[in-house]
């Protein structure tokens, strides 16, 4: 099997075989990274022989631990594997029935406002984008298209400045709350203005029925605390899983031969690497949140 390398943009690259698998790579200052791979032992292999010629000694892979033939695979492919984060989830309609929730839906937050991103201008997107980069979380402009325009907002306060965010991605039966972040560690107002008008935009336009869960990937152990609080005592929530962090250390190990296609990727191209990206279960979210450096 042959294998060729196409650059996607600065540090990131396409690796692909002969039969059209597919694994796309990023390096950086911070090491090197796989953010997807298709179901091909091959594509690991051909990943660390490109990392290697580029310097590096590791390599890693976060992906969710209930996609069997990923963990099968890197398994294989000499990668050690940990469990990282857990992925917890809570049944939507139990979650609508808590008399916390119901309660916290009529709750007045005085000098908030809250919008979802379906009703925000563009010079409000863009400072969207800034407000990610002076926080410190590693998303860009190019991934706002990825949230649900609807179930996603932001809170201003009475200034018009941000002071928290919900991001929202929906597929399946799953509704994934990607980031909830807001300003004011000793004020929790703002974060839950964020949620309100998410639950509100939620019964507003009558999706409770459509989705079956909620779904976080818990970076930081405040967010299992919340949800329990919120429930009452007869729901639980559940474990969906793990989030695996997969390693492997590859000087003197890699020796599949990868040539090097110069050209950059054309933008058809690019856009069919990220549907294919969307629609592996969680592997968005995990790819940013996983370096995500918090102040």
């Amino acid at each position: 099997m042959s294998y060729k390398r196409s650059l996607i943009s600065d540090g990131n690259y396409l690796i692909s075989d002969d039969d059209g698998n597919e694994l796309v790579l990023s390096t950086g200052e911070k090491g090197v990274r796989i953010l997807y791979s298709d179901y091909e032992r091959g594509l690991f292999e051909a990943a660390g022989s490109v990392a290697a010629s580029l310097g590096y000694e590791d390599i890693s892979f976060f992906f969710p631990g209930m996609d069997s033939k990923l963990m099968e695979i890197t398994g294989f492919a000499g990668y050690e594997i940990q469990d990282s984060h857990s992925i917890i989830g809570v049944n939507l309609k139990e979650l609508f029935l808590s008399k916390a929730v119901k309660k916290s839906l009529g709750m007045k937050f005085e000098g908030i406002s809250y919008y979802p991103l379906r009703d925000l201008m563009m010079y409000q997107l863009s400072e969207l984008a800034d407000f990610w980069e002076e926080e410190n979380i590693p998303l860009k402009a190019a991934d706002i298209g990825r949230f649900d325009e609807d179930l996603s907002g932001i809170a201003y306060d009475e200034n018009m400045k941000i002071r928290s965010v919900i991001l929202v991605c929906a597929s399946g039966e799953d509704i994934l709350i990607e980031c909830l972040y807001g300003l004011g560690k000793n004020d929790p107002k703002y974060i839950m203005a964020a949620v309100q008008g998410f639950a509100e935009e939620l019964i507003g336009i009558d999706l409770v029925d459509v989705y079956r869960q909620i779904v976080m990937i818990e970076a930081n152990r405040t967010i299992s605390p919340l949800l329990r609080r919120l429930l009452d005592k007869q729901y639980s929530l559940s474990n969906l899983g793990k989030v695996c962090a997969a390693r492997k250390h590859i000087i003197g190990d890699s020796k599949a031969t990868v040539s090097e296609d110069g050209a950059m990727l054309s933008i058809s191209r690019k856009e069919e690497i990220e549907e294919k990206l969307s629609k592996r279960k969680y592997q968005n979210n995990i790819n940013w949140k996983m370096t995500w450096e918090r102040k």
